[in-house]
Parts: structure tokens; C-alpha cells; sequence
């Protein structure tokens, strides 16, 4: 684990969201700062952004080196002269940012980029696959002692693995991100389980740099233990410059955000030790109790013959019937009465709770009772303190009539509230 900028990046921990604006500000201070307010109201935990010096990209001045180039490569000097932010404004937006309270880091294609933004105090950088297996850069960013996020859609496994390796020797704190290079990246060439077998090879928190449309595959990108989410964000997915068809709006990103979210959730500690609380209460109201199927008389054991499967399940369930296999019954059980640990217990609750009633303790005790058990209830237990839960159907019982049948409780000495219930009918 370590922070950036006090955002906590965690190997399987929860998802950071980095809203990468990249070039789409299409070269406007006032559109990338529109976009930073944008992807702070989306979620965004991180924004990103990039920058190039040319002549150390290049090895020279835009319009020497252009017509040297193929057509990719002028493809992206073309959009590099129209939409890259001044030095200046880079300076301006990152400081917009920190304004805003929101942690920005952007892309050095080079080390001149590391000196210019070194000078704007980045809280740390972001790798380019193409720069990934750049070791000359890594060194420049790690001598920087800050934080390093690296993109590996144009490294072999085994390309990862020595990268790897160096970030471990130089106790860098860094995470590396899966990616596919393509624009757009085919789902078929995504490979997201390769997630997977990167938390295996290495040591570091891993994540996602997707390229492919949507934001459906970040799921199972989280799913598979991504910790980071990156994903281009734009405001038009018409605009000019390659990153503006495979990014999200700002409402498409704030959906991924609170459902990757909700998915890391679900996700849980892959074992089971408990039902959880619903499921509890579902399992009571819907689940079976054991039951006598016929009169079992005191005295009479408590056999398979003699019992039942019933609902709603508030006692013993029929997997937990060999607790009860054979015992002795010591009260009459009559048919389609649950059995409970009072019927052959004789260290039961409710005799454990009589031997408290009457007495002086150095505490008070008191249970959760239905309003009509409360009666049958008082002829052995006194506690201090009563719950009456309600059921709707309680809510229809003539209030004097409910209230005269507790006044033969006598409750003058015994504190007690109500709880109403959370379902009504037909609501």
C-alpha cells in the first residue's frame, strides 16, 4: 500500500478511479479546467493528464522531424501542434487542480516532461506502455523518489516481470496497470484474467488502463482484483484526436464509478462464516422448523416418526434434528408445535432466565418478546426490561383490548418499549 497525494493505492484493496483527460481538452486551459470540475463531480479519485517535449521525444524541432515521418507518427505530431497545453498552461491546470482538492498527475513522454513538471511539484507520475520497458525514463522518475503508475499494453509478460523486478530493487512504491494498446481495444484481445497472473508474478497492486468502449469490462476488471481504474474521459466523443472514441462522458464515468464501487462490494472475503443479516430474517420468516407431527407426550422420546418440517423457521431447523434424536420430552408437545429447547432441555433458556427473575443481580437483563407470548411468558420470567416487536398484523389488534391483556401482566415494575414493524400491508 502506499498514497498519492493521500489517495490510498492497495494491492486487492478497494478501486481508484483516475479520469485520464490526456490531449482532450484539445489544447484549451478553460476546457481542461471545465473537465477537471466534470471528473470531480463523476468520481474521480485522480485526474490525469500528458506531455511531450518534442525535441527530446523527437530528436528535433516539430516542423525539422515531420516530413521524415510516417503516417502514424505525423497522425500524432498533427494532433501534438494543435491540442498539447503550453508549459505555461500545464503549470496553470495543475495548479487548478490542487485547488480543487483534487489529486492530478500527468505522463511525461520524456525526461525533459520530468524536469518541467518536477516544477510543478506532481505528487506522482504516470508510464505510458510505450514507455514502459523505457528504463531510462524509470530511472529519472524513480531518482524523483514519488510514486510511479505504469501501462503495459505493449509489454510481454516477461517484459512486466524484469520492470517488476527493477521497481522492487529500487523500493519504489509503483503499480503496474494492464492495458491493451489498441483504439479501441477488441474485447476478444482484452484478457482481462491476465489481472490475475499479474498479482501472481509481482508483488505490487495491479490495475486497468482500458481502451475498449464502454465500461462494461471494468467490472471484471475489479472482479479479478484491479485496484486502479483508469479510463479516458471527454466531453464530445466526436471530437478530433484518437482517445476521444474509446473515453467516457461524464455521466458514463460516474456510472462506472458507483457500480465498480457497489462490485468491489459484493466481491467479499471469498468464505463464508455467517449468514448475513438479511438473509437471517429471510431465512426465519421463510425457513423450516422442526415440529411434532403428532402428540408427543412428557416423558415420550423425541424420534423422526414423531416430527415434522414446518414453516416459518424461528427453531430448530431439520439439519439439527440429531440434538433432539431420542431425547426425552419433558412436557406434553402437541401436534404442530415447534420444538423447542424447552420441550427437552433441561438447562433450557427459559429456565435459565426463571432462575434469574426474583433476584437481586448487580445487573438488569431483558429480552425482545411478542405481544402475545408476554403473558405465558411472566408466569416464570420477570425480566427488567421488555421489547414488544410488532407484526402488521399486531397493528390491526384493538389497542384497549391489547393494553387490558397487558395490564393482567402487571408491568408496573418492568420498563418496556415498543418496536413497530418495518413492513406493513400491502406497502
Amino acid at each position: 500500500m502506499f498514497l498519492i497525494d493521500g489517495v490510498k493505492v492497495e494491492r486487492k484493496g478497494a478501486p481508484i478511479f483516475i479520469a485520464e483527460i490526456g490531449n482532450n481538452h484539445q489544447g484549451s486551459l478553460s476546457l481542461a479546467k471545465e473537465m477537471v470540475d466534470s471528473a470531480i463531480e463523476s468520481g474521480a479519485d485522480i485526474v490525469k493528464f500528458q506531455h511531450r517535449d518534442i525535441v527530446s521525444s523527437y530528436g528535433g524541432e516539430l516542423d525539422e522531424i515531420y516530413n521524415k515521418q510516417d503516417l502514424g507518427t505525423q497522425y500524432v505530431l498533427d494532433v501534438l501542434r494543435k491540442f498539447q497545453l503550453s508549459n505555461d498552461d500545464m503549470g496553470s491546470v495543475l495548479e487548478y487542480c490542487q485547488k480543487k482538492g483534487i489529486v492530478a498527475l500527468c505522463t511525461p513522454w520524456d525526461e525533459a516532461s520530468v524536469d518541467l513538471l518536477e516544477g510543478f511539484n506532481v505528487p506522482a507520475y504516470k508510464m505510458a506502455s510505450a514507455d514502459a520497458t523505457n528504463i531510462f525514463l524509470l530511472d529519472k522518475i524513480l531518482a524523483t523518489s514519488k510514486p510511479v503508475l505504469i501501462s503495459t499494453g505493449m509489454c510481454s509478460e516477461a517484459d512486466i516481470v524484469k520492470v517488476s523486478r527493477l521497481l522492487a530493487e529500487s523500493n519504489a512504491n509503483a503499480a503496474i496497470l494492464h492495458c491493451v494498446s489498441s483504439y479501441p481495444a477488441p474485447f476478444k484481445d482484452i484478457n482481462m484474467k491476465f489481472v490475475q497472473r499479474l498479482l501472481e508474478v509481482t508483488d505490487l497492486p495491479i490495475g486497468y488502463s482500458g481502451h475498449d468502449r464502454g465500461y462494461h469490462a471494468i467490472h471484471a476488471a475489479i472482479a479479478y482484483g484491479a485496484s486502479i481504474i483508469e479510463k479516458h474521459f471527454t466531453f464530445d466523443k466526436n471530437m478530433e484526436g484518437v482517445d476521444h472514441k474509446i473515453s467516457l462522458l461524464p455521466a458514463e464515468f460516474a456510472t462506472m464509478v458507483v457500480e465498480g464501487k457497489d462490485i468491489y462490494s459484493a466481491l467479499g472475503e471469498g468464505f463464508k462464516e455467517e449468514i448475513p443479516h438479511g438473509a437471517t430474517i429471510n431465512r426465519q420468516t421463510l425457513g423450516k422448523s422442526i415440529a411434532a407431527a403428532t402428540k408427543i407426550s412428557k416423558g415420550e422420546k423425541i424420534t423422526r416418526s414423531k416430527v415434522k418440517a414446518i414453516s416459518p423457521g424461528h427453531g430448530y431447523s431439520p439439519l439439527e434434528f440429531p440434538i433432539m434424536d431420542g431425547a426425552l420430552a419433558i412436557m406434553d408437545i402437541e401436534p404442530g408445535v415447534i420444538i423447542s429447547d424447552q420441550c427437552f432441555n433441561e438447562d433450557n433458556v427459559h429456565n435459565r432466565f426463571s432462575k434469574l427473575s426474583g433476584k437481586s443481580y448487580p445487573f438488569q437483563f431483558g429480552i425482545p418478546v411478542r405481544y402475545h407470548d408476554a403473558k405465558k411468558l411472566f408466569k416464570s420470567v420477570r425480566p427488567n426490561f421488555l421489547e414488544f416487536h410488532l407484526s402488521y398484523g399486531d397493528m390491526r389488534l384493538d389497542v384497549d383490548a391489547a393494553l387490558a391483556e397487558l395490564e393482567k401482566c402487571d408491568l408496573s415494575k418492568t420498563k418496556y418499549t415498543v418496536h413497530s414493524p418495518d413492513l406493513f400491508e400491502e406497502d
